[in-house]
C-alpha cells in the first residue's frame, strides 16, 4: 500500500490526477491486476481518487486525496527510518 500511496507525489495540487495506472504499476512491484485490486481498496478507504484519463479515455488517472496525503506524510518519516535501518544492516523491528 506504501509503495502506491509513494508513487504518488504530495506536492501537487489536491484536485490534480497525477499518474496512470500504467505508469504507477511501472513504479511498484505488482502486476496490474493486482495494481487495481489495490487502487480500488484505496479508493473505498477514500485515500486515492480515480478519473477517466482525458487525452486517452481506456485510461484511468489516480490521484492522492486530502486523506491519502495525510496518511502518507504521517508515515514516511517511519518509513524512511526503518529503510534506512534495514539498508545500515540495524533490525528494522
Amino acid at each position: 500500500m506504501l509503495d502506491v500511496l509513494a508513487a504518488l507525489p504530495l506536492d501537487a495540487p489536491p484536485d490534480a490526477t497525477v499518474y496512470r495506472v500504467q505508469e504507477i504499476a511501472e513504479r511498484v512491484h505488482l502486476s496490474q491486476s493486482a495494481l487495481s485490486r489495490l487502487i480500488g481498496r484505496l479508493e473505498k478507504d477514500g485515500l486515492v481518487e480515480r478519473c477517466m484519463c482525458p487525452e486517452d479515455r481506456r485510461g484511468v488517472r489516480v490521484s492522492l486525496t486530502a486523506l491519502g496525503r495525510e496518511l502518507h506524510a504521517e508515515v514516511l518519516p517511519l518509513q524512511r527510518a526503518v529503510l534506512g535501518r534495514m539498508l545500515a544492516g540495524g533490525s528494522g523491528a
